[in-house]
């Protein structure tokens, strides 16, 4: 396997699936210390996505229904609407498709082979992240060829680590995991800046 063939396989397998649901654990670290996330992730090739994110203090909803995205905070009760135009929809958190966009948009990479994690061996790449100086790392399943787990460092200090714990290609998912049914009960507000 060599970096070139890797982002073909990657880019041709992505094209074969429709769907998929993962449960990742985040953690993101800062000077404050570590702040640890559990995250359920549904998303379909349509455009549409839904992750729930847990942590100690709080739990929140953020639905993509293609052309909007809301926030719902369990327990309260309304969502906000964070964007409303479709050219600028912003990825989910701890998205797994976002990470792997983000390998295959990349224009410089290095792939470092296979390595092993946790007892099994993975194809591992880096590159360069969004913003300047920082860099990821990812650790690919040899036969999904979806992240493992993928680091985040900024000037060499470690920002974030997502672990996949779970993954189902094409399940089939309920149209209700992105409706918005549910707003017709509760207030949406938008956020300043959204139209």
């Amino acid at each position: 396997m060599t970096g070139e063939r890797l982002r073909n396989e990657l880019t041709r397998k992505l094209e074969q699936v429709d769907c998929y649901y993962a449960e990742v654990k985040a953690e993101v670290f800062s000077p404050e210390g570590m702040q640890s996330y559990l995250a359920k992730q549904w998303w379909q090739e349509t455009g549409r996505w839904r992750v729930e994110v847990d942590s100690a203090t709080s739990s929140q909803i953020f639905i993509c229904d293609g052309k909007q995205i809301f926030v719902y905070q369990r327990g309260e009760g309304e969502y906000d609407r964070l964007l409303a135009k479709p050219s600028t929809l912003g990825a989910p958190p701890f998205s797994l498709i976002k990470q792997l966009e983000l390998f295959l948009n990349a224009k410089e990479y290095t792939f470092e082979g296979r390595a092993e994690l946790t007892g099994n061996t993975y194809y591992v790449v880096s590159f360069m992240g969004l913003h300047r100086d920082e860099a990821i790392k990812m650790w690919l399943d040899t036969r999904t060829l979806f992240p493992v787990m993928v680091e985040t460092r900024l000037e060499d200090e470690l920002l974030s680590r997502i672990t996949r714990t779970n993954l189902e290609l094409d399940p089939a998912l309920p149209e209700a995991l992105f409706s918005l049914e549910q707003l017709k009960e509760r207030k949406v507000t938008n956020i300043p800046g959204c139209s």
